[in-house]
């Protein structure tokens, strides 16, 4: 048995070793991150599709020559590698956790060489996806890379086929038009046939009230999308087609979704023959009278049409009144189509301008959605030229105490009222206002009798007020210096 000696001894070494052992511990080293899978380039991360794979950009780091990106700059990043069959476009879908902010982008890898296919930048949800159709055989590189400045985290990569392609000819455009949801990554494209008459002219009405869709027309026949559209337009509104002649049959259109919009895109297409008001010369429109129609977003009917002469040069005035609610477009033009004018707004809308004689259109066009009634008006006014002179010349010397003639002429032979301004000369301070003469103008001509008060230097401009006929017009000056005989 151990003395009593012995058990102090060993209870109070195993007190000295206890508090000792703090200060005799080696300090604790953080243990350091290694680049995660695939941070290299040479070394990417294989993948399937469909497939989905976990990664991070913790402790990833930039290779030397790091490939642009048309997305933009890139930091940090990791490579996977997928060799995906060419039957179905591929869809890549990335989520980033935590507060990483990221950029996935696919190349195309021929050798060393590498060539951007497609790219995408998470939203601040986090999310990105883009998507890409495979050549046969052909190896892809897919990088997902933190952008400058973001924090490092995990995130997750999934790769689906895509859905089937829209091909030729597609479903058969119902009489009402078509109505379909694209999405840029699940449903770029839709396709539609539409029976066509050579000769004839159609409307064709591209409905796209979110973001920039676009529609293609192919000619019966087509096979494949790869083939020069007939027809290409974009972002929405009405477009007047005619197929050649001999070419009726089943034509094709191709709707694409906008590249740049991440959410679902609801699109119309509507087709329809033409009609007289829809295509030039399109409706009479005479002058001084009120045309009323109505045209709307959205449908066949976004146009009217009409034409009008000009036999000699004249002032246009187009007046246009529609409901403050509605927005519409005036667009006047020659018959060779050089525009002219024109004007966009809601409530009342004025074009006013000159024209030379000719053949003139005018379209009346409805600029947002939803249907609008508007009325149209016509004016037309010749142009005039006015001309003052004084006891019939341009400049005259009168002795003082005589009244003198100012004439006032206007070509055409118009009618009307015209006011000339009296202008008196002061040596020091210039010209000066002094009197307005009306005078009534009968078939281009008009007299005044003036008496000038003193002697001096005067001159005298007309103003022609037009009528509805005729534009007003402004003269030049005429002078007039009343002095006495000068005596040696």
């Amino acid at each position: 048995m151990p003395s009593p000696r012995s058990l102090c001894s060993v209870v109070l070494g195993a007190a000295l070793l206890v508090l000792a052992g703090p200060a005799l511990a080696a300090p604790a080293v953080a243990a350091e991150v290694g680049p995660p899978p695939g941070d290299a380039r040479e070394a990417p991360v294989a993948l399937r599709v469909p497939g989905t794979v976990r990664g991070t950009t913790v402790g990833a780091t930039v290779d030397a020559v790091e490939p642009l990106s048309s997305c933009g700059a890139t930091g940090p990043s990791v490579w996977y590698a997928v060799t995906p069959p060419a039957d179905r476009a591929v869809v890549l879908r990335l989520q980033a956790d935590g507060q990483l902010d990221a950029q996935v982008t696919v190349f195309g890898a021929v050798r060393s060489r590498l060539s951007e296919v497609a790219c995408d930048t998470t939203d601040d949800q986090g999310r990105a996806a883009t998507a890409f159709r495979p050549a046969a055989g052909a190896a892809y590189l897919v990088r997902v890379a933190a952008l400058p400045g973001s924090a490092p985290g995990a995130f997750t990569l999934g790769l689906l086929r895509g859905p089937a392609p829209a091909t030729p000819p597609g479903h058969p455009l119902p009489h009402r038009g078509a109505r379909v949801v694209l999405d840029r990554v699940l449903r770029p494209t839709a396709a539609y046939w539409l029976p066509l008459v050579g000769g004839r002219t159609y409307v064709l009405d591209l409905v796209a009230p979110a973001g920039c869709a676009s529609l293609q027309l192919f000619a019966p026949g087509t096979t494949s999308f790869d083939q020069a559209p007939r027809l290409s337009t974009s972002c929405g509104g009405a477009q007047l087609f005619t197929p050649p002649l001999g070419a009726s049959g089943r034509w094709v259109a191709l709707l694409t979704a906008d590249a740049g919009v991440r959410s679902a895109q609801p699109v119309a297409l509507l087709a329809g023959p033409a009609g007289r008001d829809d295509v030039a010369p399109g409706l009479p429109l005479p002058e001084h009278r009120r045309l009323r129609g109505s045209v709307g977003g959205a449908s066949l009917d976004a146009v009217d049409v009409y034409h009008f002469d000009v036999a000699r040069r004249s002032v246009l005035d187009l007046d246009l009144a529609a409901p403050a609610s509605r927005e519409l477009g005036l667009d006047v033009r020659t018959d060779a189509g050089r525009p002219v004018a024109g004007a966009t707004g809601s409530g009342a809308l004025r074009v006013a301008v000159r024209l030379p004689a000719g053949h003139y259109v005018v379209a009346v066009r409805a600029a947002g959605p939803g249907r609008a009634a508007y009325a149209l008006v016509r004016s037309m006014r010749a142009i005039t030229s006015t001309r003052t002179t004084v006891e019939g010349r341009a400049s005259a010397v009168v002795a003082p105490g005589r009244n003198v003639a100012v004439r006032v002429a206007v070509a055409p032979a118009a009618s009307g009222r015209a006011v000339v301004t009296v202008e008196r000369l002061d040596p020091f301070s210039g010209w000066q206002p002094y009197a307005l003469l009306p005078v009534r103008v009968v078939g281009g001509s008009g007299t005044v009798s003036w008496h000038p008060p003193t002697t001096g230097r005067w001159r005298f401009r007309a103003q022609y007020s037009g009528t509805s006929a005729f534009a007003p017009s402004a003269s030049g000056t005429a002078g007039l210096q009343v002095a006495a005989p000068l005596r040696g």
